[in-house]
């Protein structure tokens, strides 16, 4: 125990003074605690910039009323720096409220237990602890989908089913540029909904449906059972209901109720969804100050109301209001409550009674019933977000510290990291306007949408030139030009990066056919003497590019090709520890297989960073493991274990007092 208290004495040392040099990133702040704030607009909604200054870019809007974490408070004047969806924002700090402190997670052993026998991946843990740590009371249940994630996310990105508002201050990134969704003769997208509403990109799907995005004070709502309870009370539903027209008296011509809270909980004794749902979902659906779904004004409709503008969409020439109020009349809904009650009823029959009990489950649809993702109560892509933050802010502090019960849906083969919310600049448009092979034909022949191609050469044909121009000027393509070919299959990839920095891939897969007699295959040759290769390759300095690697090398009588852990192959960027280096014969065979080991780089992002130090200090807790490539890596001294002198030197490496020896 002494032994362990030195050496987190040593460790909390090296961090504090590494700190008190360098401003904490957003991600990984060495702090004790977590800071939140309210957004306390005049208006909806509150600006969120890339830096600390009015001249910057936006890169998203903070609703009036929702929660943010403040990542530094005391670095910017007048600004404070927040976590934003995954990336660092900065919003005014006048019009920011700053709300109770979380505690820091104290390591629980029964909690820790709790969590590995839920099955929750390890991606998930930290926001759970921070949970925990601030609602010791609230219970977390694992629901394992049975779902692969890239399948969710194909789902999802159907058309239609997963659409965002074309608004001026929305990123282009929020936008699909797949077919269907735009039209890339005239350069517009398909409305599919009201005046302006467009299919989402993926990259803004997977955001809203990574479930460890939601794993937040104000987010976590997402997950929360929808069933009605008897502590539920009018003082609750008037607290969401605030600032609405549904604050006040119940319409007086019906008689019906004395306030629109009596009219909520009463629908939802009879039918046992909660009052939370209800008035969070109509308070969503119909604004402040409601519509004339909510006012009964729809023309030739008047008198039928829709509060949960049910069956409202578009259908061909009858626009979505009429659609509403159509629905309104035939279901008999004359009255504000009776509209109520039907929506209610509709939730609890259609919804709640499926397994679609909480606001994740009612807008992604991941319970099998003859069918996945069809059975969705919007197509607004980032509803979840802001009725869980509605749906929070009504409920009392009594029932926050209650055994509130969470059920958090996981998926197969989830990526390590959580999906981050796109907010590139410039245009999202990744399409190519042509792609060909001088001298020979591809098949089949090239359309903007057709991502794969196949060509076959002849045995003599040792290389082509490959020519692709993007539909967007302001996009880079890279894999193009002079590209060698190995008898046998080439499979050749040309990344178009649009402006936003969303990737599309189109392939070509090139057969060289072998001569008649084939030659006899030597070994290559490794002629760079800048690197070590040994058991691993060593020597390769932080930061080196993809291509200046491959260079210092030297290898002739073959071919050299580099790929991260998981297999992708790296054609540009940089190169990290545990990178897999391929040696290739002329003949395509492999040769000899390599990882690149960066010592100091532990998190394998190619860097030394404040980073890795965390990741560091995490292994010496034994709350973290590495092995291999990743393990040799931490030990910048290189004598055979990671302690914390590594630490210290990686503190120098990145104050620049010291050079790590690669």
């Amino acid at each position: 125990m002494q032994l362990y208290k030195k050496l987190l004495s040593v460790i909390i040392c090296i961090v504090v003074t590494f700190t008190a040099v360098i401003a904490p990133s957003a991600q990984y702040a060495f702090a004790n605690t977590v800071v939140t704030g309210t957004v306390i607009t005049e208006t909806d909604p509150l600006r969120v910039r890339s830096a600390p200054n009015t001249s910057s870019s936006t890169i998203g809007w903070a609703p009036k009323g929702s929660t943010v974490t403040i990542t530094d408070s005391t670095s910017y004047s007048g600004w404070y720096q927040i976590d934003f969806n995954g990336s660092v924002g900065y919003v005014s700090s006048q019009y920011i409220r700053i709300n109770a402190v979380i505690p820091e997670y104290t390591p629980d052993a029964d909690f820790e237990a709790y969590l590995t026998a839920q099955n929750f991946p390890e991606s998930y843990k930290e926001g759970l602890r921070n949970l925990h740590a601030a609602h010791p009371n609230w219970i977390f249940v694992a629901q394992d989908t049975g779902l692969k994630w890239s399948d969710a996310v194909a789902g999802e990105s159907v058309l239609r089913r997963s659409l965002v508002q074309k608004l001026s201050y929305y990123p282009d990134a929020f936008y699909s540029y797949q077919q269907g969704a735009y039209n890339p003769d005239t350069g517009k997208h398909t409305v599919f909904d009201g005046s302006n509403w467009i299919q989402a990109s993926e990259e803004l799907i997977k955001h809203c449906l990574d479930p460890r995005n939601y794993l937040t004070d104000t987010y976590i709502y997402a997950f929360l059972n929808l069933s009605y309870s008897s502590t539920e009370t009018v003082e609750n539903i008037n607290q969401i209901l605030k600032d609405t027209f549904m604050e006040g008296a119940y319409p007086a011509q019906f008689d019906e109720f004395a306030t629109y809270a009596d009219a909520f909980l009463d629908a939802a004794k009879q039918t046992g969804v909660s009052t939370y749902h209800l008035a969070s979902r109509c308070r969503q659906e119909q604004g402040a100050s409601g519509t004339k779904l909510s006012r009964g004004e729809v023309s030739g409709y008047e008198g039928y109301y829709n509060f949960f503008n049910i069956n409202a969409y578009n259908n061909g020439n009858i626009s979505n209001v009429t659609m509403g109020a159509m629905h309104a009349k035939n279901k008999g809904w004359d009255t504000p409550y009776k509209s109520i009650l039907g929506g209610a009823e509709f939730l609890a029959s259609g919804y709640i009674s499926v397994g679609q009990d909480t606001l994740y489950l009612q807008r992604f649809d991941l319970i099998e019933k003859g069918g996945y993702y069809t059975h969705q109560y919007m197509t607004n892509i980032q509803v979840v977000f802001s009725e869980a933050n509605i749906l929070k802010n009504g409920i009392t502090d009594e029932v926050i510290s209650s055994n509130l019960v969470f059920k958090i849906p996981v998926f197969r083969d989830m990526p390590s990291t959580p999906c981050v919310k796109p907010t590139g600049s410039g245009a999202n448009n990744y399409l190519l306007n042509a792609l060909s092979v001088e001298g020979h034909t591809l098949s089949p022949a090239f359309s903007t949408y057709t991502y794969d191609y196949e060509l076959v050469v002849s045995s003599e044909t040792d290389k082509v030139v490959i020519n692709a121009t993007p539909a967007d000027s302001n996009a880079k393509v890279t894999g193009t030009g002079v590209i060698p070919l190995n008898y046998g299959d080439n499979k050749v990839t040309v990344t178009v990066t649009a402006q936003s920095g969303t990737k599309r891939n189109y392939t070509i897969d090139i057969s060289r056919q072998q001569p008649s007699t084939t030659p006899e295959v030597t070994d290559p040759n490794i002629n760079g003497t800048k690197y070590t290769l040994a058991t691993y390759i060593t020597g390769v300095a932080p930061e080196t590019a993809v291509a200046d690697f491959i260079a210092n090398l030297g290898i002739s009588n073959g071919s050299v090709e580099v790929k991260d852990a998981s297999g992708v192959a790296r054609s540009s960027g940089i190169v990290c520890s545990g990178d897999n280096v391929i040696i290739y014969k002329a003949d395509g065979t492999v040769y000899l297989t390599y990882e690149v080991v960066i010592y100091g780089d532990i998190n394998a992002d190619g860097k030394i960073t404040t980073v890795d130090l965390f990741m560091g200090q995490r292994i010496i807790l034994g709350t973290y493991s590495l092995t291999g490539s990743r393990l040799c890596a931490s030990d910048v001294n290189k004598d055979g274990k990671l302690t914390t002198v590594d630490l210290f030197m990686g503190q120098r490496h990145i104050l620049g007092t010291y050079t790590i020896t690669q």
